[in-house]
């Protein structure tokens, strides 16, 4: 997997601050490998993606069953290693 944007610049990039990220490129980061657990729950936590845009997500057919899956498990994954790391 290639590594993502350090966590430190997602607070400067301007679309993931306003909230533009649009389902095109949220779907290509995920299909390309370009984010990792870390990024995705910075965002996650930072409420930039919401339960309702995955559902615009899968409605649109943007994202296919295999991206949305693999999203949930990296998730997954960093949730254990942060639980880990909190013991």
């Amino acid at each position: 997997m290639v590594q993502s944007t350090p966590i430190d610049s997602v607070n400067g990039n301007p679309l993931i601050e306003s909230g533009q990220i649009n389902i095109v490129y949220l779907s290509r980061i995920i299909e390309e490998g370009l984010i990792d657990a870390m990024y995705i729950s910075h965002l996650v936590e930072l409420v930039k993606i919401y339960g309702v845009y995955f559902i615009h997500l899968i409605k649109v057919y943007v994202i296919h069953f295999v991206y949305l899956t693999r999203l949930i498990e990296v998730i997954g994954r960093y949730d254990v290693y942060r639980s880990r790391l909190n013991r």
